[in-house]
């Protein structure tokens, strides 16, 4: 607002410091020319009012920002730093402490617990005298000797470390826990000449103590050749409780509880008693008579060219080859498989390649490529796999719970199908027919087509949810049925929506106690009476009366040719309500009542002003450039104009009385 005049009180050079107390509001400015500083007002202590500003402190920022000013303020300069800070007898001047005192000490005392903490390497050229504890953070070097955190090393490269008692002392270790030697690989490891006698060491690559003796490196502990690849080894987890034995670095026999195992060839000169078992992991080869008192295990290939005797149990895991006849007696497990070369085709359970007087128990799969032929009953407590074609040339009985055909197309030549066959006069909850699976593109759904047992009606489900799609009892709703033409010899009941979307013709009476909806044409030659709505998309002709005692809903366009009287009402159930005269013109001679939004596409004119208590302004013409206001008593309009020139400077106030005015000046007096 150019030339607008905005005058706080003030006080002059002559006149007092600061406002007397009270004599400035809440937020109220003031200021002193005596004093050169501004007042605001304290609103929770009218009495008392608070210094904000003022030529005062500007002048004590006129010098250059960084610099030390005497009787000045501080500023610091972009870097946030001023030049020189004086604190007492102390100056910090650019990176030095000083004291202004000569011969003056510099404390360091922190507050209680507190330490005087050095975060960076700190260089210190006399001597440190220390009565305490000393705790460092970092490194301490002495010599060649480096000190840091819980590691004692040496600088020097290649340099020895010496931990040297006096005279008679000892290097005493002190602890309850362990004691870390060097460890390494063989290629880590020094030369034997450079490690000297007495060295000692963890090898990594072998899993063992050596040490260094009259020159060379040797292992320490247990039994081990020189080049340390033939040896025995106790064990290799924990607590295993095996020696095993290692010649030339490949493990050959092993000893533990279960007996003596070797995985090469085992020469006896002599005769070999075994009184336990025998496991023969390769080839078992016997040229005369063998006897085991024990279980006789072989995971190879076994070849006997005499008679072998087991009178235990006997183990082959790999081929058994016998050119002579072998009596078992006992139980022959084989872990490999078994084959019976000879083709001898059998006729009856005496003959064949492989005749067993006994039972036979088989744990897994029975593969037959030829015949089966059963004397008697023949019964299968588990899954029966036919990978060929079945004949079955008598009745197929299955008395299981769920009979399952996992074909493409299942193919019945009986005109019949029988379901519920065995059914009891007294009747049961299961629906009759047919339960079915289907997939939509996204989902696997269950759907079901049969009879309902509730109702002894046709029914029909293509998405059956809950229970219903795992037992025999379906529930409505139920799902759309199309058919071509359908023929009725009774009555046809509608206990829901009908929607037809051809031609019907009612020969008779029709008679609709629900909703109805035609999408076609509806003829009806006789009387029509509807009890409830009727529903009509298309035309709609009653060669009689039309009788309509409920609600009537049109979704097509009612056509009027003379007037149109609802003494009801008109009611849209949805959409809009659309009225559209062919004369342009819509005359409503009483009372328009408007619950919701009124849209008027054309223009409205009222004969009359619209007063103020109606909404309106009472008025048909306003001043031109003018300011409403509203008269005392709040029931008429005026305007509040500016003078013709500078009128950009004034504004809206108030005079003495109250009343809205035009002026430029806001007068805050003096104190």
């Amino acid at each position: 607002m150019a030339g607008t005049i905005i005058q706080i009180k003030y006080s002059g050079t002559g006149g007092t410091a600061a406002p007397a107390s009270g004599t400035l509001t809440q937020a109220e400015l003031a200021y002193s020319f005596n004093s050169n500083k501004m007042f605001i007002g304290n609103g929770d202590s009218p009495t008392l009012s608070h210094i904000i500003g003022g030529k005062h402190f500007v002048d004590m920022l006129d010098h250059s920002a960084g610099t030390l000013t005497a009787d000045s303020a501080l500023l610091v300069d972009s870097n946030s730093k001023i030049d020189v800070l004086n604190v007492d007898d102390i100056t910090i001047n650019g990176s030095t402490i000083s004291t202004t005192k000569a011969d003056e000490d510099l404390t360091f005392d922190p507050n209680g617990t507190g330490s005087v903490v050095w975060a960076a390497a700190t260089s210190i050229t006399g001597d440190i005298t220390h009565g305490g504890t000393l705790t460092t953070t970092g490194q301490i070097n002495v010599d060649n000797l480096t000190l840091n955190d819980k590691t004692l090393s040496v600088s020097e490269a290649n340099g020895d470390l010496t931990l040297a008692s006096n005279g008679t002392g000892k290097i005493i270790v002190d602890g309850t826990t362990v004691v870390v030697i060097p460890k390494g690989t063989d290629a880590q490891r020094p030369t034997a000449t450079a490690a000297t006698d007495g060295a000692f060491r963890y090898n990594t690559d072998s899993d063992r103590f050596e040490g260094v003796a009259s020159g060379s490196w040797i292992s320490v502990g247990g039994v081990r050749d020189k080049d340390a690849d033939t040896y025995i080894e106790p064990e290799e987890t924990t607590d295993d409780d095996t020696l095993r034995f290692y010649i030339a670095g490949t493990e050959k026999a092993k000893l533990n509880a279960t007996g003596f195992q070797i995985d090469d060839a085992l020469e006896v000169d002599g005769t070999a008693n075994i009184d336990g078992n025998t496991t023969v992991g390769g080839t078992f080869g016997a040229t005369g008579n063998s006897t085991v008192g024990g279980t006789f295990g072989v995971t190879g290939a076994t070849t006997l060219s005499s008679t072998l005797g087991v009178t235990s149990n006997a183990t082959v895991g790999g081929t058994l080859g016998v050119t002579g006849n072998s009596t078992l007696s006992g139980t022959l497990d084989v872990t490999g498989a078994t084959n019976f070369n000879d083709t001898t085709a059998s006729s009856s359970k005496t003959t064949g390649a492989v005749v067993i007087d006994g039972g036979v128990g088989v744990a897994e799969d029975i593969y037959l490529g030829g015949q089966i032929d059963v004397e008697g009953d023949a019964t299968v407590g588990g899954d029966l796999a036919v990978t060929g074609n079945t004949v079955l040339s008598g009745n197929l009985t299955v008395s299981g719970t769920t009979t399952t055909v996992d074909t493409t197309v299942t193919t019945l030549t009986d005109p019949v199908m029988h379901v519920g066959q065995g059914s009891l006069a007294a009747g049961d909850a299961n629906d009759r027919g047919v339960s079915f699976e289907y997939g939509d593109g996204s989902v696997v759904k269950d759907g079901f087509f049969g009879m309902d047992i509730q109702t002894k009606r046709f029914v029909f489900q293509e998405d059956l949810t809950g229970d219903d799609a795992d037992d025999d009892e379906f529930t409505a709703p139920w799902s759309d049925a199309q058919f071509g033409s359908l023929y009725l010899d009774d009555n046809l009941d509608v206990t829901g929506t009908s929607t037809l979307t051809g031609n019907s013709t009612v020969g008779g009476t029709l008679g609709v106690t629900g909703a109805t909806t035609l999408s076609s044409t509806l003829g009806v030659t006789g009387a029509a009476t509807l009890s409830s709505t009727l529903g009509v998309t298309s035309n709609a002709t009653v060669g009689g009366t039309l009788g309509v005692t409920g609600a009537t809903t049109l979704s097509s366009t009612v056509a009027v040719t003379g007037t149109l009287s609802a003494n009801g009402g008109i009611d849209t159930a949805s959409g809009d309500l659309t009225i559209a005269p062919a004369g342009l013109d819509t005359n409503i001679t009483g009372r328009l009542n408007v619950s919701s939004n009124l849209d008027v596409d054309g223009t409205v004119d009222f004969a009359n002003d619209v007063p103020v208590t109606s909404g309106g302004t009472g008025m048909s013409s306003f001043t031109g450039k003018g300011v409403f206001i509203a008269s005392n008593d709040g029931t008429s309009l005026g305007f509040v104009t500016a003078p013709g020139s500078n009128s950009e400077d004034y504004f809206i106030g108030f005079n003495s009385s109250g009343v809205p005015i035009a002026t430029k000046t806001i007068d805050c007096g003096t104190f």
